[in-house]
C-alpha cells in the first residue's frame, strides 16, 4: 500500500512538472501593441488578403469584437457574436455540442479561430433566410409560410439569383443534372455538407446554384443531429475544404455582395409589420446608440409595441428600416433625394399604420428625413437623451487642462463657459436651432432617464406639464469585493473620443497617487489596443444587455462610472440600483437630480484631469474639492409640454 501511495505520489508530481514546464516554455503571446507596430500590419496588401480569410470574413467587417471568458474558451466567443447580433445564445450549450476535448468545462487544446469562424457560419443560418440573411430566424406558423410564400412569389416572381451552393433543406435538382453528376458523395459519412459537394460538384461542370426568390419555404433546422451537429460539421467541413479549397473565398465574396438583398427587400415592402409600431428617427453617428436604448425602454413596457429604426445613414442620403426585435423589416432602404424612393417610403410607413414617430438628435437629420415624419400626420415625439442636441456647438463639454504643470486642481475649465468654436464647425451654427424648433413643433418630450427628466424639469419652461423625475430606489444586493482592491467599470455603450480620453486621464492619475485599482472599460472604445496597452485597464468588449450584472461581478467591480458628458446615464443608473453599487457620473443636470448617498456626481464642464482627480478621491473615500458648479442656464422655452411617462431607469 506505502508503495502505491508513493508512485501515485511520484506521478501526481511527474504531472505538475509537466504542466508547470509547458507553461514557461511555451511560446509568449505577442502583445497587441506590438503586432499593431509590425512592418506586416501596415502592409495594405496583406492586410487586403487577410480580410478574405475565414475569421475575418465572420468578425472583421461586422466589428465583432472580443469578450474574455476563461472557462470554456472558442464557444463562448461564438455565444457572445451571436448575442452582438441579437440572438439568443446558450454558452453551455455551445461547450456541450463542441467536438474538443473538455476537462470540467475547460478545453485544454482550445480552439483556432478558424473553427469558430466555420461553427459560427453554420449555426447562423444560410443565405437565403429571412429576413435576416446568415442567422437563424424564427420559424413561422404554417399560415404564416404560406402566406409569405404567396408575397414573395408576387413581389419577386420568377426571378433567380447565383448562390455558391443550395441549401440541402430544400433543393430541386434537374434529371440532366442528376445524370451528370450522380448519387451524393460517401466522403461525409453521416452529417453535413454533402449537400455543399454536390452543388459545388454541379458547378464544376457548368450547372447552376440558383435561389428562386419568388418561393418562401418554413425550415426548422438542428432537427437531425441535434447536440451532435458542431462535431459532424467540423468533421464534415475539414473534408469540403480539402476537394474545394475555393469555397469560402466564394462564401465571403457572396455575403459581402449580397445580392439577394433586393429580393429581401422586395418581399418586406409588402408586409406589414408585427404589432402597435413606434418609429425611431435617427442619424446612424449621432443618435444610433441612443435610438437602440430608447427601443429597449419602449419594448420593455409589456405593451407589445414594436420599434422600428429609422436609420439614416453617415452621408444623410439614405434610411434604412430595420425591426429593433429582429423580425421584418431588415432589408429596406430608400434614396432621400430621390423623389421615387421618398414616395415608396412614405407609401410604406403609412401602410405600416405607426402610433407615433420620436425623433433621436434631430440636429443631425438631413431635412427630407424630418420631412417623411411630419407627412405622416401622427405625434412626433422628441426623445431627449442628451444635452448635447440641445447647446450651441461653440459650448465645448469635454476638454484637456490647459495647465500643464498641475493639470486639473484649479476650476478654470468651469468659469470658461463658451471655448470657442472649432474652425470647422463654425458653419453648422444653426443645427441645433434645429432641434429648438422640433421641440416647439413636437407633442410631447419623452426624457430617455432620470437626468433627462431632472432637466426638463428644471430646465425647460412647460406651458402645461412639467416632468418630475420617477421614484428610484435601491432593492439589490451590494456586491461583496475584496478589501483593499478597487475596480472602477466604466460602462462605453458607445464608441467615442471623449470617453477615450476621460479613461486615459483616469489611469494616469490612479498611477501618479499610487491608488491600488483596476480600470475595466464594459464595451466599446475607439483605440481599444491602445488602452488595453495600459497595465491597469482591460476592455471587455461588447456586451449584451442580459449579461452586465453578471460581467460586473465576474471583474469584482467596486464602482461604476460613466464617461460620457452629456448623455447614456440611463444604463449606469440602471445597473447601481440593480446590482448595489455605487456610480459616478456627469450631472448635466447641474443639481436638479438628487445625487444618491455613496455616488460621485461631476460637473460636465470640467476638464479630463479634474474629473480624473475626483475620481481618485471618490474610489479611495477621500474629501472631494467640487468647486463652482452653477447651472449655465440653458433655457428652451414655448414647447408644447413635457411628457411625465419617461421610462424609469
Amino acid at each position: 500500500m506505502t508503495l502505491r501511495r508513493i508512485a501515485l505520489a511520484v506521478l501526481v508530481l511527474v504531472a505538475i512538472l509537466a504542466g508547470l514546464a509547458g507553461f514557461y516554455l511555451r511560446e509568449p503571446p505577442a502583445s497587441a501593441d506590438s503586432i499593431e507596430r509590425i512592418p506586416a500590419y501596415q502592409n495594405e496588401a496583406l492586410l487586403a488578403r487577410a480580410w478574405v480569410l475565414p475569421v475575418a470574413r465572420l468578425y472583421g467587417p461586422q466589428g465583432y469584437l472580443f469578450q474574455q471568458n476563461q472557462s470554456v474558451c472558442g464557444p463562448t466567443s461564438i455565444a457572445d457574436v451571436m448575442r452582438s447580433e441579437g440572438f439568443a445564445a446558450d454558452t453551455a450549450a455551445m461547450l456541450s455540442r463542441s467536438d474538443s476535448l473538455q476537462i470540467f468545462g475547460f478545453l485544454p487544446f482550445g480552439l483556432t479561430l478558424d473553427e469558430e469562424a466555420r461553427l459560427l457560419e453554420r449555426d447562423n443560418g444560410e443565405y437565403t433566410s429571412f429576413p435576416k440573411p446568415n442567422v437563424c430566424n424564427a420559424l413561422p406558423t404554417k399560415e404564416e409560410v404560406f402566406a409569405l410564400s404567396e408575397i414573395a412569389s408576387a413581389a419577386n416572381g420568377r426571378t433567380i439569383v447565383d448562390l455558391p451552393s443550395g441549401v440541402g433543406f430544400c433543393l430541386f435538382i434537374t434529371r440532366e443534372c442528376l445524370d451528370s453528376v450522380g448519387y451524393l458523395s460517401e466522403a461525409y459519412s453521416r452529417g453535413y455538407l454533402e449537400d455543399v459537394d454536390y452543388c459545388l460538384s454541379a458547378s464544376a461542370i457548368g450547372f447552376r446554384n440558383v435561389c428562386a426568390t419568388g418561393v418562401y419555404v418554413g425550415h426548422a433546422g438542428n432537427r437531425s443531429f441535434e447536440s451532435e451537429k458542431r462535431g459532424l460539421v467540423v468533421r464534415n467541413l475539414a473534408i469540403l475544404n480539402e476537394r474545394f479549397p475555393d469555397y469560402e473565398r466564394e462564401c465571403s465574396a457572396f455575403v459581402e455582395a449580397d445580392p439577394l438583398k433586393s429580393a429581401r427587400a422586395n418581399l418586406e415592402e409588402r408586409l406589414a409589420p408585427e404589432g402597435p409600431v413606434v418609429l425611431l428617427l435617427a442619424s446612424v453617428a449621432s443618435g444610433g446608440a441612443l435610438a437602440l436604448e430608447r427601443a429597449r425602454q419602449i419594448e420593455g413596457k409589456g405593451d407589445d409595441l414594436h420599434c422600428i429604426y429609422c436609420e439614416v445613414h453617415d452621408r444623410n442620403d439614405r434610411m434604412t428600416l430595420k425591426s429593433v426585435r429582429g423580425s421584418a423589416p431588415q432589408s429596406l432602404t430608400f434614396a432621400l433625394n430621390e423623389g421615387a424612393d421618398l414616395a415608396r417610403l412614405h407609401a410604406y410607413l403609412v401602410h405600416a399604420q405607426p402610433e407615433a414617430v420620436e425623433v433621436i438628435a434631430p440636429y443631425a437629420l438631413p431635412d427630407p428625413a424630418l420631412r417623411v415624419a411630419r407627412a405622416l400626420e401622427i405625434p412626433i415625439r422628441f426623445a431627449l437623451g442628451d444635452l448635447d442636441w440641445l447647446c450651441d456647438r461653440d459650448f465645448v463639454f469635454a476638454k484637456s487642462c490647459p495647465k500643464g504643470d498641475r493639470p486639473g486642481e484649479c476650476h478654470a475649465c468651469v468659469g470658461s463657459a463658451r471655448p470657442t468654436a472649432r474652425p470647422s464647425e463654425n458653419g453648422h451654427a444653426d443645427d441645433r436651432l434645429r432641434t429648438r424648433r422640433l421641440m416647439v413643433k413636437a407633442e410631447s418630450i419623452a426624457p430617455m432617464d432620470r437626468m433627462a427628466a431632472a432637466f426638463c424639469a428644471a430646465s425647460l419652461n412647460s406651458t402645461t406639464l412639467p416632468v418630475s423625475a420617477p421614484p428610484h430606489a435601491r432593492t439589490a444586493d451590494t456586491v461583496k469585493v475584496r478589501p483593499g482592491r478597487m475596480t472602477l467599470g466604466v460602462l462605453c455603450p458607445e464608441a467615442a473620443a471623449e470617453p477615450d480620453r476621460q479613461i486615459l486621464a483616469s489611469e494616469r492619475l490612479l498611477d501618479e497617487q499610487m491608488i491600488e485599482a483596476s480600470v475595466i472599460v464594459l464595451g466599446l472604445c475607439l483605440n481599444e489596443i491602445g488602452l488595453m496597452s495600459k497595465r491597469r485597464i482591460f476592455v471587455t468588449g461588447v456586451i449584451a444587455e442580459d449579461e452586465y450584472e453578471r460581467v460586473l461581478r465576474q471583474y469584482r467591480t467596486t464602482h461604476l462610472f460613466s464617461p460620457y458628458r452629456t448623455r447614456h446615464f440611463g444604463l449606469v443608473d440602471r445597473l447601481s440600483a440593480a446590482i448595489g453599487l455605487p456610480k459616478g457620473y456627469f450631472d448635466w443636470s447641474f443639481g436638479a437630480l438628487d445625487r444618491e448617498p455613496g455616488d460621485l456626481a461631476l460637473d460636465p464642464r470640467i476638464c479630463f484631469e479634474s474629473a480624473a482627480r475626483q475620481i481618485g478621491a471618490w474610489i479611495t473615500n477621500r474629501p472631494i474639492d467640487v468647486g463652482d458648479s452653477a447651472s449655465p442656464l440653458i433655457v428652451i422655452s414655448d414647447h408644447r409640454r413635457v411628457d411625465a411617462d419617461q421610462p424609469s431607469a
